[in-house]
């Protein structure tokens, strides 16, 4: 569900007339999909270490801008169907084996990083995507999602751990919002990096 910041704080007060006495933040993730994600498992574990409250959510604030996601599909067939290319791009694109590479940018907007031709291109795109903003990946684990295209999340998963070093991988399936705009074919990283830039 998606509040604007005056439903945001119309719901912060109708929880706390319910639950008096409850510290209550409102976190803006400028995220999207396992961005989300990231933030919630690393919120549990400082929770079971024992932070406070107020620790979790500055920690949160200082980290979530450097969770960088990197998306790209093997189809605009689907992002011409919800308006984000046109239809003359899309059956171009496709002939040709154009894929984008998607990327949020540091307030959660989806654009357009580059484009790559062709699988190994756009893999090759990638990895240099990923190069410029990772840090420290030998202490992180790499969380990929995909929709509907395991094989292919594991074949670049595999790709990236072995260029950068990543610890481990975390697989997980695409969320319904974003799978329904990208459509199957979609793979994407998320990793702690630099912050995210415009």
């Amino acid at each position: 569900m998606f509040l604007n910041k005056l439903d945001e704080l119309i719901t912060k007060e109708m929880i706390e007339e319910k639950h008096p006495g409850h510290e209550i933040y409102i976190i803006d993730s400028t995220g999207a999909s396992l961005c989300y994600g990231i933030l919630v498992l690393e919120a549990a574990k400082y929770r079971d270490e024992g932070k406070s409250i107020k620790e979790i959510v500055d920690y949160i604030e200082s980290v979530k801008h450097g969770i960088n996601p990197y998306f790209t599909t093997n189809t605009l067939t689907y992002l011409a169907r919800g308006g984000r290319v046109t239809k003359i791009a899309s059956i171009f694109g496709n002939v040709l084996s154009i894929k984008p590479i998607l990327r949020l940018d540091y307030a959660g907007h989806l654009l357009v990083h580059t484009k790559g031709h062709g699988k190994s291109n756009t893999y090759k795109k990638l990895l240099e995507a990923i190069k410029e903003q990772v840090i420290n990946p030998e202490n992180q684990t790499l969380y990929v999602s995909h929709s509907n295209a395991i094989e292919s999340a594991v074949e670049f998963a595999e790709m990236v751990k072995k260029e950068f070093g990543f610890k481990d991988i975390f697989y997980s399936y695409i969320g319904s919002i974003i799978g329904s705009h990208t459509g199957p074919g979609l793979i994407a990283v998320f990793f702690h990096g630099k912050d995210r830039f415009e």
